[in-house]
């Protein structure tokens, strides 16, 4: 008898204890200042240089951080843990995303520039960052890592000037093969309709957003993979619409 009372009470307190779900529309207030504060774990691996194909190790002594500007193009790492983001079709059908992991680290970068003797190339080795929330996607049955970090490129004067890239990847591993799938990878305000696509003003199933981002499809470096999203995103609200791998578009609720 004191068994089954004592199973009982235990679901009761895990009932009680369960978090409700706080859902996110459009009109949620969205902030990055958790991010902000956060203080990224140390990934600080061996720069790669293999004289083969590399001339010169360049170790540049200034660290380059994420700035608390391009930060805010990832909200959704504030956060909490099994908070869902709820979308709809055009049939009203309701599907959602569900906050699984953060992840903020510093980490070491290359850059190769400048062909220094026949086709070698310099190398840069920089200390910088990443954050990263992983995201899981029910209605596609996969999770994608959703995540920032600098892009850096070494000017003629060998300075290392950076701009925020937004990306989205799930990857799929077996015993034969370990797969990536690009979903979406932007860099904003860059001016390449070639990688990207930029809407100032895009009306998804009667909901009107603002400056929004999408890979583009017409890429041939990245060709498009079957079970891949495809992700409207934009710096307020973070991802406000997908289409999934069976053709649905989803919308942010309101």
């Amino acid at each position: 008898m004191n068994r089954y009372l004592l199973l009982l009470i235990s679901l009761i307190l895990f009932s009680c204890s369960k978090k409700e779900e706080a859902p996110l529309s459009k009109n949620q207030v969205l902030s990055a200042e958790c991010l902000k504060s956060a203080e990224p774990i140390s990934f600080d691996p061996t720069c790669y240089f293999d004289s083969t194909y590399h001339c010169e190790l360049i170790e540049y002594q200034n660290e380059i951080p994420i700035s608390d500007e391009n930060k805010e193009w990832l909200k959704a790492f504030c956060l909490n843990d099994f908070d869902r983001i709820f979308f709809h079709d055009e049939d009203g059908n309701e599907t959602y995303l569900e906050i699984a992991e953060k992840r903020y680290m510093k980490m070491r970068q290359n850059i190769g520039v400048d062909t220094c003797a026949g086709e070698r190339l310099s190398v840069y080795c920089v200390k910088t960052e990443r954050a990263s929330v992983e995201i899981r996607v029910p209605i596609a049955s996969m999770t994608i890592n959703l995540g920032i970090r600098n892009n850096l490129n070494v000017e003629e004067n060998r300075k290392i000037v950076s701009n925020v890239v937004i990306e989205a990847y799930s990857i799929v591993s077996s015993i034969q093969s370990t797969q990536f799938i690009n979903h979406f990878n932007i860099i904003p305000d860059f001016d390449n309709s070639f990688l990207q696509e930029f809407f100032p003003e895009i009306d998804i199933l009667d909901k009107t957003f603002e400056e929004v981002y999408t890979s583009s499809d017409t890429n041939i470096i990245l060709p498009s993979n079957p079970d891949a999203l495809k992700i409207f995103y934009n710096k307020e609200f973070g991802i406000v619409s997908f289409i999934d791998n069976n053709g649905t578009q989803w919308v942010l609720n309101d």
